[in-house]
């Protein structure tokens, strides 16, 4: 199985769900200061939250269906913020789906879709667990 993404145990593949576009956006923070007769200023606060939006598109003769998407969606209703990792090796950090959009297009008399469009949103969460494992590692290298 080519696998182009994991997030979590779920993998991104041919046989699953491909996707054809990768979007990502990030965001910084600034607190906005009024000033008197003068234009406001603002002060850099931090990096805020990135966003990842995946669509593609599921043919279920030859790619995932809606079994697949299910699937997904049980480790999307766990709540937990999962990694998200290309197959290249980046590590976008730790990630939690916000929304999946189907759209079911050319459906048999049975209503089985002949192709399903999807989008994912994906909202990065604090990284916390990263965090921590940077702090043990770097203490456990401190002892060495």
């Amino acid at each position: 199985m080519n696998i182009s993404m994991m997030w979590g145990l779920f993998p991104f593949s041919v046989k699953t769900m491909p996707h054809e576009e990768y979007e990502k956006t990030t965001t910084f923070k600034y607190a906005e200061n009024n000033r008197v007769g003068k234009s406001n200023s603002l002060q850099f606060m931090g990096k805020g939250n990135d966003e990842i939006t995946l669509k593609g598109v599921l043919f279920p003769m030859i790619t995932g269906g809606r079994h697949v998407v299910d699937l997904f969606k049980v480790q999307c209703e766990l709540g937990i913020a999962f990694p998200l990792i290309e197959s290249s090796g980046r590590i976008h950090g730790t990630f939690v789906c916000t929304s999946i959009v189907e759209t079911c297009k050319y459906l048999e008399s049975n209503n089985a879709p002949n192709r399903i469009d999807f989008t994912i949103s994906f909202k990065r969460s604090g990284d916390d667990i990263l965090d921590y494992a940077s702090i043990i590692t770097t203490q456990l290298v401190s002892l060495i």
